[in-house]
């Protein structure tokens, strides 16, 4: 932003751009440009914290429960809060089922997600997702725990 002011013989000029802001005014020989600090922080941004939130489904389910809800809540004002956030939801499965029948389903808790993300505020812009069905175990097990762990949505932050 360039800013430029005349009065009497003195032609003084502000600059703002990558976080500094130069004022400078000729006219005065002896007087020297120097950079003031400007501070590129909105209100918004300062001391919001990445959430770590991994909503889990259960068996053959993408419908979202109270407690998933809740998580996506906290994402969904972290996204918000920072405008020059984009989030990913990923959908993964466990190992139980065919590969096209667990992409379909991670398509769909993604999207249940996203959908929720949406209704909460959240630019549609700003969110898109993808399904790695079983591809990307959280747990590698075979157990009924490791399947638990992996029925479920995680979240990738990235600047728009």
């Amino acid at each position: 932003m360039l800013i430029r002011k005349k009065s009497a013989s003195v032609l003084c000029s502000v600059t703002l751009g990558l976080g500094l802001l130069f004022v400078g005014c000729s006219g005065d020989e002896n007087k020297v440009t120097e950079p003031v600090s400007a501070s590129v922080t909105t209100p918004s941004d300062a001391h919001v914290q990445e959430p770590s939130e991994v909503v889990l489904f259960g068996f053959d389910m993408s419908q979202l429960t109270p407690v998933a809800e809740g998580q996506i809540q906290k994402v969904a004002e972290y996204v918000r809060a920072k405008s020059s956030v984009a989030v990913q939801v990923e959908g993964h499965c466990s190992e139980e089922g065919t590969v096209e029948y667990n992409l379909a389903l991670g398509n769909r808790r993604a999207m249940a997600v996203r959908d929720y993300m949406v209704n909460l505020g959240v630019d549609a812009a700003s969110v898109t997702t993808i399904s790695y069905g079983k591809e990307k175990p959280a747990d590698a097990g075979h157990s009924s725990e490791a399947h638990v762990k992996n029925r479920r949505a995680e979240f990738k932050f990235t600047s728009k």
